[in-house]
């Protein structure tokens, strides 16, 4: 064959081969005055993607790929916008509500523990207390106002503006919208020890402030290898023993893929969970993580469902979790980001991820 027949075939080659990447665009109006927004934050939900609306409202984010996350707008002076499903129903115009401000009223309670003291709680539920959690700073922590109901000992909190948080140990800054927060504790305590329950649902834009930094590029290689999208990602690759995961159920060894059976679909996996008889109600000790972008955790059961399936899952011999399904099918994308996220409970290791130890949902691992 010469060089012009293979020069011919190269091309023909590179016409066969589909493109992940694509274009988000869109223009941002204001929904009364139908005049464009400036300088809106538009991303997309717990991933490093984001731009800002130019003068005539216009907006352009340029995507590797498919990623299970919703695009969020957000201006101080409108309501969030959403579309959960940009990849497939982009609106070409995007109306924003004029954010209601009103003085905020003054919260006078009688529980017994200090401002301080409920910031600390809220901190170490929300962050977590891992070396990453521990590291976060929150930069407008008064903006955050957090209250205790002494009869059913919840802990609630809420912020009519986005939560600035540096995350030191990764070397990320990160703007949390706090969507919800509660955690009920136990014994009259608000300490991590006493939990019963923690839930917190957010939306989440990052932003990295050392792209060459070896050291920081490490940790997050270390924190990758312990996160859940990695587990899904080795999951739909078939290659789970090779990075070292067993999976169990009540100590006997389980086959993957005898529990999970893996199909194409389009940029997406399609993961079924195949039937059998483990089933069984759950009552306390479990987690649910992310939702919005990987940023829900949830240490109840989804009420008192009874889960389809449930299996341990071993790393490296020493670093276990849960993992309760309450559905049987869900997709991930090319990261490991799955769609099904309230519909899934994790205990043990990934039961005990707080937002200080997530990454963007579109993290690669790098060589340092």
């Amino acid at each position: 064959m010469n060089n012009k027949h293979c020069l011919i075939l190269f091309i023909l080659l590179l016409h066969c081969i589909p493109t992940l990447a694509q274009a988000l665009r869109g223009t941002v109006y204001d929904a009364t005055s139908k005049k464009p927004v400036p300088d809106a934050l538009v991303y997309l939900d717990g991933t490093s993607i984001h731009t800002i609306t130019d003068q005539m409202g216009r907006f352009e984010l340029q995507i590797p790929g498919v990623i299970n996350t919703s695009l969020i707008v957000n201006h101080l002076s409108y309501v969030s916008f959403v579309v959960p499903n940009p990849f497939s129903e982009m609106p070409e115009n995007i109306y924003l509500q004029g954010r209601d401000y009103q003085l905020t009223e003054t919260i006078v309670t009688t529980d017994r523990f200090t401002r301080a003291q409920r910031i600390k709680a809220f901190k170490e539920q929300f962050l977590g207390n891992s070396k990453a959690g521990a590291s976060c700073e929150i930069l407008n922590e008064d903006e955050i106002t957090v209250l205790y109901d002494l009869d059913t000992q919840t802990l609630t909190a809420f912020s009519d503006k986005p939560i600035i948080v540096v995350n030191h140990f990764f070397g990320y800054r990160i703007l949390f919208t706090l969507v919800e927060f509660k955690a009920v504790f136990a014994g009259g305590k608000i300490e991590r020890d006493y939990t019963r329950y923690q839930f917190f649902a957010v939306t989440s834009s990052y932003t990295d402030l050392y792209p060459d930094n070896k050291t920081l590029q490490k940790r997050r290689n270390e924190a990758y290898e312990h996160s859940i999208t990695y587990f899904y990602k080795n999951l739909t690759h078939h290659t789970l023993a090779k990075a070292s995961y067993k999976l169990f159920h009540r100590q006997d060894p389980l086959d993957p893929y005898d529990v999970f059976e893996v199909k194409d679909s389009l940029s997406q996996k399609y993961i079924h969970i195949k039937p059998n008889m483990n089933v069984e109600r759950i009552m306390s000790g479990v987690r649910t993580v992310s939702a919005t972008g990987g940023n829900l955790n949830l240490s109840r059961p989804i009420g008192e469902q009874i889960p389809y399936r449930t299996i341990d899952v071993l790393y490296k011999r020493n670093i276990q979790s849960g993992i309760i399904f309450y559905t049987d099918e869900f997709f991930s994308d090319e990261y490991g980001n799955i769609n099904a996220i309230d519909k899934i409970v994790y205990t043990g290791h990934f039961g005990q991820l707080g937002a200080g130890d997530m990454l963007p949902l579109n993290y690669q691992p790098q060589t340092p």
